[in-house]
């Protein structure tokens, strides 16, 4: 259907309206519901769209993260692009506010900051005790652990935080758990840049028991599904993700105690039993009735949402969804379901906040760097310096002398370390935003959007572009995060 490559806009011209069938037209009207829900909870301006049988969905979603970094608010800023530029679009995006706690980075994110680490940590600790249990059972933070947490920000920004303050007080007031807390900061700041987005949290979807045929799909060809899975994931030399036993069922079973039970298919009958000693089994021609307590995995989720909503353009992330989307097209593909166009926005954004100037400028002033994008210059300077400094020390006959140029050895190597680490970082967006505004952001993106080319990679499009804010920033991380 479309080229190796080609501009954005042409790309959006080619897209495909798949028509809905009536049950999918159903399913989305269902999830335009639960989003209404969700934008009530929230405080927003719900959407506005009628559904009809050539309404082009638009599909995307994310873990609930504590202020993810930038490529995730590009999501949002993409499926709004596009369903603007698509007569008929509708864009969905959905929380996937049941996975389990373990991440980190569900509940916490880093910021550059002059440090030892380059880093400050920001958000919230969960309890060891509670990281078996899904983000939407863990409670929202004690009044005073946010309080504090928003103190402890304003410190590392003196300058303040902006419009992200008031979103985040409001979205803590409205939220009832940990997980709400951090879609509704998302959703609250798409819903003030003017995004188009319908969002909704996967626990309604799973509450409202909706996709029951796509469920009962995938478990009648349970043994095809985790053959092709196992299959591909060889192929691809996929590491990180294991390879699936025969009889395991490619959906989690929630437990009334927050848990989430692994699922296992044996003489028509699923079972398993879940961390808190419960042991849950019933028949598989019963899994219909269980619609409401079950999740689909990473991978089902794609084929059970595709399948279900019709879905015409899927916006996957640049990293581990794209190899998630991997899997799922290939199952599509062989037991021939429904498979959208993937497409993926891969770009970094440059740009130097306060931590990077004031380490630029620190060590500008130790080494005698004028200039921060010609790496083998910058080398030499760093290495020259370092030959000085060695030198000097060597030389000194001076006890407060050899002091001060051991000092600044140390305190070279520690700028050099520091510089690295801050200049490495994909950090919290939040940085960005406290940096240089939401106009600027969206203005960059916007253009950056217009004259984009979209390139054909294993059957996804990706978008591969940065955003440069300052001039020549992409070189100048380059060559310090190689120190």
């Amino acid at each position: 259907m479309y080229a190796e490559k080609m501009l954005l806009s042409e790309y959006i011209t080619e897209i495909e309206n798949r028509g809905l069938s009536a049950s999918q037209k159903e399913n989305v009207e269902k999830v335009v519901t639960l989003s209404e829900k969700f934008h009530r909870d929230a405080g927003i301006e719900a959407g506005q769209r009628r559904v009809d049988e050539r309404t082009v969905v638009i599909e995307s979603g994310h873990q609930p993260n504590f202020l993810p970094h930038a490529g995730t608010w590009k999501k949002a800023f993409l499926g709004d692009y596009l369903s603007k530029k698509i007569e008929g679009a509708i864009f969905l995006f959905g929380f996937a506010d049941q996975n389990l706690s373990t991440a980190q980075i569900l509940s916490q994110s880093r910021v550059p900051a002059a440090t030892k680490t380059g880093s400050l940590s920001i958000g919230f600790k969960i309890p060891e005790k509670e990281r078996w249990k899904t983000f939407d059972s863990i409670s929202k933070p004690a009044p005073e652990e946010f309080e504090e947490e928003i103190a402890r920000l304003k410190g590392h920004y003196p300058e303040g935080l902006g419009e992200m303050e008031a979103l985040m007080r409001k979205s803590y007031e409205r939220a009832k758990n940990l997980a709400d807390m951090n879609s509704f900061i998302y959703a609250n700041l798409c819903s003030a840049w003017g995004l188009s987005a319908h969002f909704f949290r996967y626990s309604d979807v799973q509450k409202a028991a909706l996709f029951p045929e796509g469920y009962e799909k995938l478990l009648s060809l349970l043994p095809r599904y985790n053959s092709i899975y196992n299959r591909v994931l060889a192929e691809e030399k996929i590491e990180d993700m294991r390879p699936l036993d025969m009889d395991s069922a490619p959906f989690w079973l929630h437990c009334p105690c927050g848990g989430k039970v692994q699922m296992r298919l044996a003489g028509g009958v699923l079972f398993g039993k879940c961390t808190c000693g419960k042991e849950h089994e019933f028949a598989v021609e019963q899994a219909a009735r269980h619609i409401h307590e079950m999740s689909p995995a990473a991978v089902s989720r794609n084929i059970v949402f595709a399948q279900g909503l019709g879905t015409s353009v899927f916006l996957s992330g640049a990293g581990g969804g794209l190899r998630y989307g991997r899997i799922s097209d290939a199952i599509s593909k062989e037991m021939g379901l429904a498979l959208p166009a993937t497409i993926a926005w891969k770009g970094r954004d440059y740009y130097l906040g306060k931590t990077h100037k004031a380490v630029l400028k620190d060590l500008a002033r130790n080494a005698g760097i004028d200039s921060f994008v010609d790496r083998e210059a910058v080398r030499a300077r760093i290495e020259g310096r370092k030959k000085e400094l060695a030198e000097a020390i060597k030389s000194s006959q001076d006890k407060k002398e050899l002091q001060k140029y051991q000092g600044q050895a140390k305190t070279l190597e520690v700028q050099l370390a520091m510089a690295e680490e801050v200049f490495s970082l994909v950090p919290s967006f939040l940085d960005e935003l406290v940096s240089l505004g939401s106009p600027v952001v969206l203005q960059a993106w916007e253009r950056m959007l217009a004259g984009a080319h979209v390139e054909n990679a294993d059957d996804a499009y990706l978008i591969s572009r940065d955003t440069v804010f300052d001039a020549e920033a992409d070189k100048t991380y380059a060559v310090l995060a190689g120190l």
